[in-house]
């Protein structure tokens, strides 16, 4: 029993000994996994869809038909209007309850007011149009020369699409203003003879007159403004011999910088 004791002793012994010499080492443990390398989504390229001449003969047409459109409504309208008659001695809708509730001095001195009236607006139009004609003249060459000029030198088509521009902007804003102003003195006396109605068939009548004078101006500037830029836009188009199917050529960036001379013809008119 003491032998078989010992012999456990000396073979525990044996084995811390072991265990203990130098240079003995652990069995390594093994390398974790690498990880996933991240994975990036590359968004495709968004460029914007060509113009294709389909679509620029539809835009070509929706301009077309709406601005006819508009320039028939303004026609319409300003007939509703010149259906009440001003001129004594004829009798149109609206007319009647004039004569029959005022005397035949007041209908001549409405009318008197009413010509003279009118030919002052024409006289004031005739005039200012003749200053407006030689700022045109003068203005439309500055921005001939500015808007040709670049840094490699003169580039006179664009200075001359520019300026042609800015005329057919001017001449578009002396139109409508012309329109305006004819409209409104038509319609004046026209909205007084209107409101001589009894009561409620009096105040319905003249506000139906002036909204419908009013809104020949709406709609005939819009239509005229809309019919004349898309022509210029065809024009200028056609004379520079660009593409403007796609928007990011540069023969379309030039056009439209060259259009925008419209925008700046008319509001120098307004102005």
């Amino acid at each position: 029993m003491q032998r078989l004791t010992l012999l456990a002793l000396v073979a525990a012994a044996l084995c811390a000994t072991v265990a203990a010499k130098p240079g003995a080492k652990p069995s390594p443990m093994p390398p974790p996994p690498p990880a996933p390398a991240p994975t990036t989504t590359v968004a495709p390229s968004s460029s914007p869809a060509p113009v294709t001449g389909d679509n620029g003969a539809a835009a070509s047409w929706i301009i077309a038909v709406s601005g006819v459109i508009g320039l028939l409504f303004s026609a319409f309208q300003l007939y509703l209007v010149a259906k009440i008659e001003v001129e004594p001695g004829k009798r149109g809708e609206g007319y009647t309850n004039m004569e029959e509730g005022s005397d035949t001095n007041a209908k001549l001195k409405l009318y008197e007011v009413y010509c003279a009236i009118q030919e002052g607006a024409k006289a004031f139009l005739f005039a200012e149009y003749f200053l407006m004609g030689i700022f045109v003249v003068v203005f439309g060459a500055l921005v001939l020369v500015l808007t040709s000029y670049t840094p490699t030198g003169f580039k006179w088509e664009v200075g001359g699409c520019t300026a042609v521009s800015f005329v057919v902007g001017a001449v578009t804003s002396i139109v409508s203003g012309y329109i305006g102003m004819m409209v409104a003195v038509f319609s004046n006396a026209r909205t007084t003879i209107a409101a001589e109605g009894i009561d409620e068939a009096g105040w319905s009548a003249s506000f139906n007159t002036a909204f419908r004078a009013g809104s020949v101006m709406g709609f005939s500037l819009t239509s005229i403004a809309m019919l004349m830029l898309g022509l210029l836009i065809y024009v200028l188009n056609a004379a520079m011999g660009g593409d403007v199917t796609d928007p990011l050529k540069d023969d379309a960036k030039i056009l439209f910088e060259c259009v925008a001379g419209y925008g700046l013809g008319g509001s120098r008119i307004a102005l």
